[in-house]
């Protein structure tokens, strides 16, 4: 029998632009965010297979890891951005002075209430939950690597933890951190590693 692998979750780097409410806006990293990302690769490889969001802060590197180290690639829209409608490249001191009381509302309770034109929290969460789903089918026999977005791993720490969605912002999720679910059969759940910090999250039951 094969040795069980591992799944490892890694946000995309900087970008150009700052800090903002990017979504599905298609801009590229900025040379430190590229580095940030090569760094992690680097330090926590290798992988048998590369999964990427089709948004080119993460696709991108995707394309060249796979193609330098002879990997197979899946593009994957599930495993996008939440699509912020009409904040997409604002930042949160914008909506502060543009739509302040739809930022505290989304804020306290974005099940509740979804931007102007943006994708509602509930759809965003059931595609990831979906894409998540297929991928943790059955334990892993190899060592994928998904690489994604912040609001996505917050969403797959979520649900593997078994948290409510109030807690969705308290995980942090800087550019280029790297999350890993590994199986442990003994107790029949997942680990659940923020491998930047080397730190165990609480497990959750396979």
């Amino acid at each position: 029998m094969a040795a069980l692998g591992y799944y490892d979750f890694l946000r995309h780097g900087e970008t150009v632009g700052g800090p903002a409410f990017r979504g599905s806006l298609d801009d590229p990293l900025s040379p430190e965010g590229r580095a940030q990302m090569q760094s992690m690769f680097e330090a926590h490889g290798p992988w048998e297979r590369i999964i990427c969001s089709p948004l080119s802060r993460c696709r991108v590197p995707a394309v060249e890891w796979a193609s330098e180290s002879s990997l197979p690639l899946i593009e994957d829209h599930r495993w996008r951005e939440l699509h912020f409608g009409q904040w997409e490249g604002h930042t949160a001191e914008q909506l502060m002075q543009l739509d302040p009381d739809g930022l505290s509302a989304f804020w306290n309770d974005p099940m509740a209430f979804t931007p102007p034109e943006a994708e509602p929290m509930e759809a965003f969460l059931s595609r990831v939950h979906t894409a998540l789903g297929d991928l943790l089918s059955a334990p892993p026999e190899d060592r994928c690597l998904v690489v994604t977005h912040a609001g996505v791993i917050r969403a797959i720490l979520l649900h593997v933890l078994d948290l409510p969605l109030s807690q969705l912002l308290n995980f942090d999720v800087p550019h280029a951190g790297l999350f890993r679910l590994e199986p442990n059969l003994e107790s029949a759940s997942w680990q659940v590693k923020d491998m930047r910090q080397g730190r165990l999250l609480e497990g959750a039951s396979l």
